[in-house]
């Protein structure tokens, strides 16, 4: 609302009305250090999802700092060769990059041709702890968000059809989509470092319409005719 120059309000007030109206969920630990950039760590998933009768696979692949989608491919078998193309596809985009791979303890990652691929890449591997799914969180929540706003919602026309849509929902996920973990930035703005200018700027905004609405009540405190000719 700051950014689209709808409302100004701090994030505190906005916690203790969310807060007030239970819509805030309670938070599950506090997880462990956080990368401190980009392409530091990068978490690989698959997640099944229903298209048009038929059991497909989604595999993607997340930068853990800014949660930018780096690669995806919606798959029809979830192999060991599938979890490899998109991580090859997701390091050819960002070649200056080698970055951590994280994932579960899938067969696909377990396997010795996925490990020679990995040292062969020049990137490290590691895995997920055993019995914390939290630990591979924000592959999981896009995978979640991306079935509950877009496959679930969607009347697909062919697996084509599905590919492009779902390549139009990452692009929006990316680039259009505040997200609530990144202090409402876009992925693609943390990942780029505008996440600072922006948060910044909604500072001056804040402290701007904070300054507007004090001269106000002062104003209509000494002026009682301000109420009948200000139509606020």
């Amino acid at each position: 609302m700051i950014d689209e120059d709808v409302f100004y309000a701090i994030p505190s007030s906005v916690y203790r009305v969310l807060r007030a109206s239970g819509m805030l969920r309670k938070a599950k630990g506090i997880g462990y250090s956080q990368p401190d950039g980009p392409h530091r760590e990068w978490y690989i998933d698959i997640s099944y999802v229903n298209i048009l009768g038929m059991f497909l696979f989604l595999v993607a692949i997340i930068d853990g700092y800014s949660r930018y989608l780096l690669h995806h491919e919606l798959r029809a078998a979830m192999e060991e060769k599938d979890v490899q193309l998109v991580v090859q596809r997701a390091l050819e985009r960002f070649p200056r990059y080698k970055p951590r791979i994280i994932s579960d303890r899938g067969s696909q990652c377990i396997v010795k041709d996925f490990k020679e691929f990995v040292r062969c890449a020049g990137v490290r591997h590691t895995f997920t702890s055993v019995g914390d799914p939290q630990s591979n969180g924000k592959i999981e929540w896009f995978f979640r968000t991306a079935k509950t706003s877009c496959i679930r919602r969607q009347s697909f026309l062919s697996i084509e059809n599905t590919r492009r849509q779902l390549d139009e929902f990452v692009r929006y996920y990316n680039h259009e989509r505040l997200h609530s973990a990144i202090r409402y930035v876009t992925p693609f703005d943390r990942l780029v470092g505008k996440n600072i200018e922006i948060i910044t700027t909604r500072g001056h905004t804040l402290l701007e319409a904070r300054k507007a609405r004090t001269e106000y009540h002062l104003k209509s405190t000494l002026d009682p005719d301000v109420f009948l000719s200000d139509s606020r």
